[in-house]
Order: structure tokens, then sequence, then C-alpha cells
């Protein structure tokens, strides 16, 4: 399947997906050996929270 191929609703359940796992993910405790990745996971949520914003309208 060609990119192209893909609507738009298609686009915006992927990104909420993602960023809900993000925003979960960033309350866990960090696993051993990496204390970063949180912030990092924070970071992404937050991103697509500005894009689904963006995408859907929401003011």
């Amino acid at each position: 399947m060609q990119a192209a191929a893909v609507g738009p609703a298609a686009v915006d359940a992927i990104v909420a997906a993602f960023t809900g796992l993000m925003q979960h993910r960033m309350r866990q405790p960090p696993p051993p050996g990496i204390p970063t990745v949180r912030e990092f996971q924070a970071r992404q949520g937050q991103v697509g929270m500005r894009w689904l914003a963006d995408r859907l309208g929401w003011g």
C-alpha cells in the first residue's frame, strides 16, 4: 500500500495511538540503565498532542 492511499482518519488514529502510548509510558518508573527514556517519551507525547490538535482543529 502506498502512503498516499492511507486516509486522514487512519493517520489520526495512528498518531493518537502512539501519543497515548507515550503519555502512558512516561508515567512509569524508568527502566534500569535508561534513566532518560521517560523524558524522551514525555517529549514525544507532547509533539503528538500538538500534531493531533493541529490536525483535528482543537483550538
